[in-house]
């Protein structure tokens, strides 16, 4: 068998101080016997095409964090915990190599096509429309119910995404709000399985517009079809659950490159796994008798305290930001 890895040579600079950088470029010389074709060397952090970095600033933590630099000019970061374990810093070196071997031009366009798409079907459920119709080229393909998730799908055109991204890049797409009504006996099926693979494709382009919408990124649950994805996938949704982050801050933790944090982030967003808003918890009511003279300072008391709730809400919420 090929490996199609060792066309990728790739130059690694390690910027720790002396003592940590010596231990680091002795390791990643050791493993360079069992690599499996993977190849690299040492150069200078201006030339390099990744550079080793502590994951802290600090310099307490012994894990790393590795900035990946693109051929289209992105820097990627991955992060590698305890890379003193031979098989976690080689791992993280295969995943590298892979980063950097050329993105054909294609794959790029259908991303963008996903992208595109997505964007439009959000636009067209936040309208509240009842059906959305697409069409590919000049013939419907699909009436869809953004409501109930699912869809019915009409012709020869294959259900799977890469065959219908490649159908739009070919013959163009719309997507449409309709007036038409989808039978009774027609055979609908899920439609989140789709959007979902379109969402992770279209992390390569960047974040949905319709992600911007919410401050405070919190899952509903357990986002089911992340099942069998990549491993980073698990430590977004621990992020994600615990509702403390928007997708900036969590592109910020380094957990993956930002291509798959935004993909994560995109798919559940348009399978409506997020929460559109935090519901503020209700303050008790105040049920006890204020004497007649004291209304205005009771109404100035309640005011402050009111005030006070809800600033402490906002912080709560990360309403209040600098």
């Amino acid at each position: 068998m090929t490996n199609t890895q060792s066309a990728v040579p790739f130059s690694i600079a390690v910027d720790l101080p002396a003592y940590r950088k010596s231990l680091v470029e002795r390791m990643l010389q050791g493993l360079q016997p069992h690599a499996s074709g993977l190849s690299w060397t040492f150069t200078d952090a201006a030339s390099a095409d990744v550079v080793l970095r502590a994951a802290d600033a600090h310099d307490i933590s012994p894990n790393l964090v590795a900035d990946v630099r693109r051929q289209d000019g992105r820097v990627d970061a991955v992060r590698i915990d305890t890379p003193w374990r031979a098989g976690a810093l080689l791992d993280a070196m295969r995943q590298i190599a892979l980063w950097l071997r050329p993105e054909p031009v294609e794959r790029r366009a259908l991303d963008v096509l996903a992208w595109q798409w997505l964007a439009r079907w959000c636009e067209l459920a936040a309208s509240d429309a009842r059906t959305i119709e697409w069409r590919v080229g000049h013939r419907t393909i699909a009436l869809a119910d953004p409501r109930a998730s699912t869809w019915t799908h009409y012709g020869t055109v294959d259900a799977d995404p890469e065959t219908l991204l490649a159908e739009m890049a070919r013959e163009g797409f719309a997507l449409v709000a309709s007036s038409a009504t989808i039978p009774a006996t027609a055979r609908q099926v899920p439609l989140k399985p789709l959007l979902w693979q379109f969402g992770v494709r279209a992390g390569g382009r960047g974040p949905l517009p319709a992600l911007a919408s919410l401050r405070v990124l919190k899952l509903k649950g357990w986002p089911y079809l992340a099942a069998g994805g990549p491993r980073a996938f698990a430590e977004l949704i621990a992020q994600t659950r615990a509702g403390t982050h928007d997708a900036a801050s969590l592109c910020a933790l380094a957990i993956a490159p930002p291509a798959l944090v935004y993909g994560f982030l995109n798919a559940c967003r348009v399978c409506d796994f997020f929460h559109d808003e935090l519901v503020a918890v209700a303050l008790p009511a105040q049920v006890a008798a204020v004497p007649a003279g004291a209304v205005r300072l009771g109404a100035m008391v309640a005011h402050s305290k009111e005030r006070q709730a809800i600033s402490s809400i906002r912080r709560v919420l990360q309403a209040d930001r600098s």
